[in-house]
């Protein structure tokens, strides 16, 4: 869903309740946790609504480390390595 949707991993644990459908579009209505603003995110692809549905609308929880965890394997798999610092 953050991929898709473009939110914070801590914004996202909160969008199922968040789900608004109107005039045959699907939007997320939130306020962001570090930014404390209130954003309304379209949700233009098909798979952040088949991810919801297949869920319905009650996403599962994550433990934060292990998606970062998770994110690390992703990245190593499709060859993205870290920039070291200076």
């Amino acid at each position: 869903m953050e991929c898709t949707t473009g939110q914070r991993f801590s914004d996202i644990k909160k969008v199922d309740k968040l789900i608004e459908r109107k005039d045959g579009r699907t939007y997320i209505n939130l306020v962001q946790d570090k930014a404390s603003a209130k954003v309304q995110v379209d949700i233009i692809f098909q798979m952040a609504l088949d991810i919801l549905a297949k869920y319905s609308y009650n996403l599962p929880t994550i433990n934060k480390k292990k998606f970062n965890a998770r994110i690390k394997e992703i990245a190593k798999q499709a060859g993205i390595k870290a920039i070291k610092e200076m």
